[in-house]
């Protein structure tokens, strides 16, 4: 029989603050490069609280897309609590150049949408891009 680790309820919290700071730190080599500055605005009391690994990884392929797809920008991350359901916002002062159909957003939205989420692109205006991820925040039952 197979041990598995079992995370107990604090391994798996998180602020969503922290989250974006951790994240965020894997993608300073690409946004050195681009000239792109992040700059996060989350508030230090919204506790990730369910799918940590998978909010995770939203928010990192959120990150790639806007980092790898723009330059000479300032980028923000935000969020909003309404409820158990936050809602996370990157803004840019650039437009990026990326088509919202990209097979990576594509992939995003699907995974954004397994736990519950939905993921918001838009660079119709010429001088911004906003990406929007609303997911569930519910507590954890034991």
């Amino acid at each position: 029989m197979k041990n598995f680790y079992l995370p107990n309820e604090t391994d798996l919290m998180e602020p969503l603050h922290h989250l974006v700071d951790r994240l965020i730190t894997s993608f300073l080599p690409t946004a050195v490069r681009h000239q792109n500055v992040f700059i996060n605005e989350i508030p230090g009391n919204m506790t990730v609280e369910y799918n940590n690994e998978w909010v995770a990884s939203v928010i990192s392929g959120m990150i790639a897309t806007i980092t790898g797809n723009t330059k000479n920008n300032c980028i923000r991350f935000s969020a909003k609590k309404y409820g158990y359901v936050f809602v996370l916002e990157i803004k840019s002062t650039a437009r990026a150049t990326s088509h919202p159909l990209n097979p990576d957003l594509q992939q995003m939205q699907q995974l954004a949408e397994k736990i519950g989420g939905c993921l918001f692109f838009n660079n119709q205006n010429e001088e911004k891009t906003l990406m929007s991820f609303s997911f569930p925040n519910l507590p954890i039952t034991a």
